[in-house]
């Protein structure tokens, strides 16, 4: 290790947390709507998804896990939490919805209600 990294001062590696507003996708078709959030560094017990009135809220907090005896040389990584809030214009089919992470992506999988559906009407 380089003699400059070795002796930074205590103050560059610091413990810093970031609030974040993670990027996403929303993609749907004729029965769902799939939302991919990008949360690097998050694991699934550190993420947490509610649905409430129609607003969907996902929340992820990043740590930077570190040995007990050992020290910072150089951080650049910063811990985050991620927060994205996001209105849903459709009733959606709370016990069917489901999530998976991988990669750094969380994809949330929301089934559109079936009071919800277009339906076509029959004239009789």
């Amino acid at each position: 290790m380089s003699n400059e990294l070795a002796t930074q001062s205590p103050t560059a590696c610091e413990k810093v947390t970031t609030r974040l507003r993670p990027r996403y996708n929303v993609s749907e078709d004729k029965d769902a709507y799939t939302i991919d959030v990008t949360m690097p560094g998050v694991g699934k017990e550190d993420t947490v998804i509610s649905l409430q009135d129609n607003e969907l809220l996902i929340e992820g907090k990043r740590t930077a896990a570190l040995p007990v005896d050992a020290r910072w040389l150089h951080r650049e990584i910063s811990e985050a939490d991620y927060h994205l809030r996001l209105q849903l214009n459709i009733d959606i089919d709370a016990d069917g919805i489901t999530a998976n992470a991988e990669d750094g992506i969380l994809k949330i999988h929301l089934p559109i209600a079936e009071a919800a559906k277009p339906r076509s009407i029959r004239i009789s």
